[in-house]
C-alpha cells in the first residue's frame, strides 16, 4: 500500500503548491489549513477513481509536509461530509524566493509529464486455508478506475490449486491434500498493475496417530519443502498434549499409561492462526460431530482436513467470547458426543515483553507448564531471570539453561510469591502462578543479597564481550539435541542383526549389498538435495519410509548423506573444512549463540575434533552472522559491516528504509541486553534522520533551478553563459572502523593465526597502508604498534608470498610504511576519513572518489573535483610532501575527463 499512498501524497503536495505558487507574491513559509474533502474530491478527479477519507489519512503518513487537523465545522462537497482537514507547510530549498518558485514550477512541469501507472493490490494480502476456497480479489489503487488491473499471469507452489476468474480480476485458491503440518508459501501474480504477492498459510492435521509412548515430537514431521517447521512443531505439541501426552525438555512427549485410553485431541489451546482460520486441529475424529457446552447449546460441528470447523464452530466461539490467544478449551466423550468446556486464559501464558522475571520458591518449579514456557523463552533469545527461594535441588533444566548463558538465575534468602513478570520499555505487567488475573506495577522489583547459582552469571559475563576465548559456556537444551542430530550414528548404534535385508556380513561386520547400495546412492541423495540436508539436518523418517530404506542402510553407505543418532540426516564429507562445518552447525541451529556453543556443535561435528578456541573465533566471524559481542548467528543475504551495535543498527535502517521494516530483519538476530538494545536503536534512528535530511538538502541542491541572468558575458565579442560548478554526487561512506572484536597478542599466537587475523582486517577495512594495518591491530589487541611490529610484518611477509595479500604500486609510496595492502581482486571502497591520517588514505581511494563526479550529467572542472577530495581528505599538506602523488591523480582525471571509463 507504500505505492498507491506515496502517488497520493505526490498528487495533493503538487495541488498545494500549485496553491502557493497562485499567491501574488511566493511565500517561501507558505502554510495553509485546507477542507479534506476538497482534495479528496480533486483527488477523485485526478486519480480517475473513487476513493474515501480514510484513503487520504493513510496517503498523509507518508508525507513530511502534511498532517491531518480538525476543522471548527463540518464541510460537505459532493455528499461528503467531515471536519477533517489538512495542514501544509511547504518544504524548504536553498536559494532566495524567486529561485525557489522557479524550481517548483519545473517540478510541477516534471510532475505533469510522468507517467500516470496502474498500482495493483490485493484484498486481502494474505489468506490463511483449511479445506474451504478463499476468493481474492484484484484493484487498482493507482491512475483510473478499480477494475482496471488484471491479471497477466501467475506462479504459485504446487501443493496449491488456483482458480482466475474471466474478468482476470478474481482468485479462488485452495490447498491441495497434504500430510499434517503448517505450510507456508506466495502465489506470485504479473498484473498491468504491477508484480503482487500473496502470503498463503495452510494447516493440515493429518498426522499418524503416534503409537509409540515416549515419543519424539520431531519424528511426526512431515517431508516438505514448504513446511513451517516451527509452527508444526508448536501445533504438535499442543495435539499431543490433548491426546494425554506430558511434554519433557528436549521434545519428548510420555504417556502415563492410565491416559492412555484418550486416543483424540480433547483439548486445545488457542493460537493465532486457529482464530484466523475458525478451525480447531483435531486428531482421532473420523466424521461430524456434536458438541454440547455447560448450557446445553448444541453445535454441529463438521471434521474437514484434520480440522474440526463449520459455521457452527464460529457460532460456539463467538458465544463464549473464545476470540483471545491461550485460551484452553476441553472436551470430553458423553453419549455419544462431546460436552466442551471454555476455560479462562491463563494470564501468564499472554503476558508479552522483552524482559521477564520468574520468581517463587524451588518447590513451585515442579510445574511441566510453567518450566516449558521459561525455557522456550529462554531459548528464543528473550531477556530471562529467576529468583528464587527456598531449598531444594534446581532442576537440572533451569541449571543447564542457566550455564549455557540463556537465562540468568538467583537465589535469596527471603519468601517470594510466585510470579510470572514481562517488562516492556516502561510497562510492566506481572500474573499470579498457576492462576491469577494479571496486575501492573511501576518497575520489575529488585532483590537485595540475591546471588547468582553458582556464584557466576555467564549471561551477564558472555554480554560484557568476549573474543579472546576466555568463556567457555555450555550447551543449552536445544544447543543440546542440535549437538546429537549432527553426530553420525555407528552402525554398532543400529539395530542390525544377521537377518537384516541389503546386508551382507564379513569377518564380524556388515556391508551393504550392491542394489541397496545404489538405491542410497542415486534416490536418497536425490530426495536429501530436494529437502535441503546440505544446508542443515532434516528428520530421516519420512524420507526414509517413502524409498523403502532401512536407517542401517544409511549408516552403511560411505557418502556425503549421513543418519545422525537423532534420526535426522545431515550432510557430512570425510574432509570438511572448518568453514564449511562452521556455517553448516550454525544453520543446523538456526539461531543466536555464543562462539564457545557454536564450537561444540562444530567439534562434534567434526567427530570430536578439538578446535582451537582463538583461531576458532575469527573463523566463525568470518563464516557467521554477528550476533552481538561472542554471539554468533546464520549468515543473511545481506549482511552489515559493522560490529559496534549503533553502527550494526544504522546500518540495518540504511538497507530496509524504516524502522518499522528493520525491526522484522532484527527479530531474533541480536543477543544483547534490551536496554542496551534500545539505546543503541534510539542513537541509530536519530543517525539515520540526520543522514536522511542531509540527502534530502543535498538533493534539493542538484535540481535546484540556476537563477536566469539578465544578460550574457561578452569577451572578444563572443557571448559566453555561466558555467554551474559541477554536480556533487551523494556518496555513502562506510566506517572507517569495521572489526571492533578484541584480538590476542600477536606475540602469543601462532604465525598461522596471526594471518588469518590480518586477511580478516584488510577483507573488512581495507585495502589500507601497513603503517595503518599495524595501527589498528595494535588497537584491537591493546598493544603499541612497536612491540608487535616485527611480528605483524613476518605475518604481512608471508600472506604476501603465498599471494594472499598483493601490494598496490601505483603510484610509488613515500616509504616502505605507506606501501597499499590489499587482497587479489579487492576494489576501493570509500571510506569516512575522521581518525585517518591524509598518508593512510590510499591514492586508489582517493580516485575512486573523485570518479562519480564525472559521471554526474554536468559541466565540470579537473581542480575543481581536486579540491573537493582535498578537503574531505585533508591532503593538502601530504600532496605538498608528494607532489607525485597529486599529479598522478591529476593525470587519471584528464584521462577520465578526455572519455576513458577503465580503472585508470
Amino acid at each position: 500500500m507504500a505505492g498507491a499512498g506515496q502517488v497520493l501524497v505526490q498528487e495533493l503536495e503538487a495541488a498545494f503548491i500549485e496553491k502557493a505558487l497562485e499567491q501574488k507574491t511566493f511565500d517561501p513559509m507558505f502554510h495553509t489549513m485546507e477542507p479534506a474533502v476538497v482534495y479528496l474530491q480533486l483527488l477523485k478527479i485526478r486519480m480517475g477513481r473513487d476513493l474515501t477519507l480514510e484513503d487520504l489519512r493513510q496517503a498523509v503518513v507518508h508525507s513530511r509536509s502534511m498532517k491531518m487537523g480538525t476543522l471548527n465545522h463540518a464541510c460537505t462537497i459532493a455528499g461528503v461530509a467531515s471536519d477533517l482537514s489538512i495542514e501544509f507547510q511547504l518544504y524548504q530549498v536553498h536559494g532566495k524566493a524567486t529561485v525557489q518558485a522557479a524550481q517548483y514550477r519545473q517540478q510541477l512541469r516534471q510532475f505533469g509529464v510522468r507517467a500516470k501507472p496502474r498500482i495493483s493490490r490485493l484484498i486481502p494480502e494474505q489468506v490463511h486455508l483449511t479445506s474451504q476456497v478463499e476468493r481474492v480479489k484484484l484493484e487498482n489503487v493507482g491512475y483510473g478506475g478499480r477494475d482496471e488491473v488484471q491479471v497477466t499471469s501467475l506462479q504459485h507452489p504446487s501443493w496449491l490449486e488456483v482458480r482466475v476468474s474471466a474478468d482476470h480480476r478474481t482468485l479462488e485458491v485452495q490447498a491441495l491434500p497434504l500430510p499434517g503440518g503448517h505450510y507456508r508459501g506466495q502465489v506470485r501474480l504479473q498484473t498491468n498493475g504491477g508484480t503482487v504477492v500473496l502470503q498463503v498459510g495452510c494447516s493440515s492435521t493429518h498426522y499418524p496417530l503416534p503409537q509409540e509412548n515416549p515419543i519424539l515430537r520431531e519424528a511426526l514431521l512431515p517431508d516438505h519443502p514448504d513446511l513451517d517447521e516451527t509452527a508444526t512443531l508448536s501445533e504438535l505439541g499442543q495435539l499431543l498434549e490433548g491426546l494425554g501426552y506430558l511434554a519433557l525438555p528436549g521434545g519428548m512427549y510420555l504417556r502415563p499409561e492410565e491416559k492412555t485410553e484418550l486416543n483424540f485431541t480433547h483439548q486445545w489451546l488457542l493460537s493465532q492462526d486457529m482464530l484466523l482460520a475458525k478451525a480447531l486441529p483435531a486428531l482421532g475424529y473420523t466424521s461430524d460431530m456434536e458438541f454440547v457446552d455447560d448450557e446445553n447449546h448444541v453445535f454441529h460441528l463438521q471434521h474437514r482436513s484434520g480440522h474440526l470447523g463449520g459455521p457452527d464452530l464460529q457460532v460456539m466461539l463467538e458465544l463464549h467470547e473464545a476470540n483471545l490467544e491461550h485460551m484452553k478449551i476441553t472436551a470430553e466423550p458423553e453419549l455419544g458426543r462431546m460436552r466442551v468446556h471454555f476455560h479462562e486464559v491463563e494470564e501468564w501464558r499472554a503476558l508479552q515483553g522483552d524482559t521477564f522475571l520468574l520468581t517463587g520458591t524451588l518447590q513451585h518449579l515442579r510445574e511441566p507448564e510453567v518450566l516449558s514456557h521459561l525455557l522456550a523463552l529462554s531459548e528464543q533469545g528473550r531477556h530471562v531471570d529467576v529468583v528464587l527461594s527456598g531449598t531444594g535441588e534446581v532442576p537440572q533444566v533451569l541449571r543447564q539453561q542457566h550455564r549455557s548463558g540463556r537465562l540468568s538465575l538467583y537465589l535469596v534468602a527471603q519468601h517470594l510469591p510466585y510470579r510470572l513478570y514481562a517488562a516492556t520499555g516502561s510497562q510492566v505487567w506481572y500474573a499470579p502462578l498457576p492462576a491469577g488475573r494479571k496486575g501492573q506495577v511501576s518497575a520489575l522489583p529488585r532483590f537485595e543479597g540475591k546471588v547468582a547459582l553458582e556464584e557466576r552469571d555467564f549471561r551477564e559475563l558472555s554480554w560484557r564481550g568476549d573474543e579472546h576465548g576466555l568463556l567457555d559456556l555450555e550447551l543449552s537444551v536445544q544447543m543440546q539435541q542440535v549437538q546429537q542430530s549432527l553426530v553420525p550414528m555407528r552402525w554398532s548404534e543400529t539395530a542390525l542383526t544377521q537377518n537384516s535385508s541389503g546386508v551382507d556380513w564379513l569377518d564380524g561386520r556388515p556391508h551393504l549389498q550392491r542394489d541397496a547400495a545404489e538405491r542410497v546412492r542415486t534416490s536418497l541423495q536425490r530426495e536429501a538435495e530436494k529437502a535441503g540436508v546440505d544446508l542443515r539436518p532434516r528428520i530421516a523418517l519420512p524420507i526414509l519410509k517413502r524409498l523403502g530404506l532401512d536407517a542401517a542402510h544409511v549408516v552403511l553407505y560411505d557418502g556425503p548423506v549421513k543418519l545422525s543418532r537423532t534420526g535426522h540426516l545431515l550432510h557430512h564429507r570425510h574432509r570438511q573444512t572448518l568453514p564449511e562445518a562452521i556455517r553448516y552447525c550454525v544453520q543446523a541451529y538456526g539461531g543466536t549463540l555464543h562462539h564457545s556453543q557454536l564450537r561444540k556443535l562444530v567439534e562434534a561435528y567434526l567427530g570430536g575434533r578439538s578446535l582451537d578456541s582463538r583461531r576458532f573465533i575469527n573463523e566463525s566471524l568470518e563464516q557467521c552472522g554477528w550476533g552481538g559481542n561472542g554471539y554468533r548467528r546464520p549468515r543473511e543475504g545481506w549482511e552489515p559491516q559493522s560490529r559496534q551495535l549503533p553502527r550494526f543498527l544504522l546500518e540495518v535502517l540504511e538497507h530496509t528504509g524504516s524502522p518499522e521494516k528493520a525491526n522484522p530483519w532484527l527479530q531474533g538476530k541480536l543477543f544483547v541486553p534490551a536496554p542496551q538494545l534500545e539505546r543503541a536503536f534510539s542513537e541509530a534512528q536519530a543517525l539515520y534522520r540526520s543522514r536522511i535530511e542531509a540527502a534530502q538538502k543535498e538533493q534539493a541542491l542538484k535540481t535546484a533551478v540556476p537563477p536566469v541572468t539578465s544578460g550574457t558575458i561578452k569577451d572578444a565579442g563572443v557571448a559566453r553563459t555561466p558555467i554551474p560548478a559541477p554536480a556533487k554526487p551523494t556518496l555513502k561512506l562506510l566506517p572507517e572502523k569495521v572489526l571492533v572484536d578484541s584480538a590476542p597478542d600477536p606475540r602469543t599466537v601462532s604465525i598461522t593465526a596471526l594471518q588469518v587475523q590480518i586477511l580478516s582486517l584488510v577483507r573488512e577495512e581495507g585495502p589500507m597502508t601497513f603503517r595503518q594495518l599495524l595501527a589498528r591491530h595494535a588497537e584491537r589487541c591493546s598493544r603499541t604498534p612497536r612491540l608487535i611490529f616485527d611480528r605483524v610484518l613476518l605475518a604481512v611477509e608471508e600472506n604476501l608470498e603465498a599471494g594472499k595479500l598483493q601490494l598496490e604500486s601505483r603510484p610509488a609510496p613515500r616509504d616502505a610504511e605507506s606501501q597499499v595492502l590489499m587482497l587479489p581482486g579487492q576494489v576501493y571502497r570509500l571510506r569516512e576519513s575522521k581518525v585517518r591520517s591524509p598518508e593512510d588514505v590510499p591514492p586508489g581511494e582517493v580516485l575512486e572518489y573523485c570518479r562519480p563526479f564525472f559521471q554526474a550529467g554536468r559541466p565540470f572542472d579537473v581542480q575543481q573535483v581536486l579540491d573537493q577530495a582535498r578537503r574531505h581528505y585533508r591532503l593538502e599538506a601530504h600532496w605538498k610532501r608528494m607532489p607525485e602523488h597529486l599529479n598522478w591523480l591529476r593525470r587519471q582525471l584528464e584521462r577520465l575527463m578526455e572519455g576513458g571509463k577503465g580503472r585508470a
